[in-house]
């Protein structure tokens, strides 16, 4: 009897297992794995469905915001890359802690991050773009040099802000929309 049962439980424990793989998979190919933020792909895929969701609504905004960490290069130059990671992760977690729970934040890569934000006006998405630059602006990040505990401070960050549908009716031109207004 025991090998009947065997037989009986192995492919739905199959199934399940693969099921399971599946998600983990999909997991992995939207997510960055240094900071746990959504990476690129992750990110465009969810604008996309907040982009479709506005165009069925008359009077839907939402808000895109490009982060760009200032002079970046010279914490990896005089700290290491590895407090250039820890900056990053410490970041990420800032800016994912002064948005709401259904915001999306995206790394799109380097020192760059993304935020889409949906169901808000134009007002409040420079609200929300203040409030992570001014939570950037006093973040302390401690790391260890394997000596000694280091702080990494006076971090400053560049935010453009673009909105649907003002800045563009499509995720790549409000994306250059927010780019363009990060240079300025």
């Amino acid at each position: 009897t025991l090998p009947a049962l065997a037989v009986a439980i192995l492919p739905p424990l199959l199934v399940l297992h693969r099921a399971v793989l599946i998600k983990q998979l999909e997991i992995a190919a939207t997510t960055d794995e240094k900071t746990g933020l959504f990476n690129t792909t992750g990110w465009h895929l969810l604008a996309s469905r907040e982009l479709a969701r506005a165009q069925r609504s008359t009077r839907s905004t939402f808000g895109v915001l490009m982060i760009d960490l200032d002079y970046f290069k010279l914490i990896n130059d005089e700290h290491g890359h590895l407090a250039g990671d820890t900056v990053l992760r410490a970041v990420a977690a800032t800016i994912k802690s002064a948005v709401r729970d259904y915001d999306s934040v995206g790394r799109f890569g380097g020192e760059e991050f993304v935020v889409l934000l949906p169901d808000i006006g134009p007002a409040a998405v420079l609200a929300v773009a203040e409030r992570i630059r001014s939570a950037i602006e006093v973040l302390k990040v401690e790391y260890s040099d394997g000596r000694d505990v280091r702080v990494i401070g006076g971090l400053s960050a560049s935010i453009g802000v673009a909105t649907y549908p003002d800045g563009g009716t499509a995720v790549d031109r409000l994306l250059q929309a927010a780019d363009r207004a990060l240079y300025r």
